[in-house]
């Protein structure tokens, strides 16, 4: 009598896409603070309600 293997499916390890969403957002946030961006619309920092 023979047995069947299955291969579990694997699973990515999260923490490199959690680290590159937290560097972008930093990005983004440390050239807004050094004044690179020149619009100061708080639509650049956070979404708005439309109006």
């Amino acid at each position: 009598m023979s047995t069947s293997t299955t291969e579990t499916g694997t699973i990515a390890d999260p923490g490199p896409l959690g680290l590159a969403a937290f560097s972008t957002t930093t990005f983004v946030l440390s050239v807004f603070s050094a004044g690179l961006i020149t619009d100061r619309s708080p639509a650049v920092l956070a979404p708005c309600r439309p109006r």
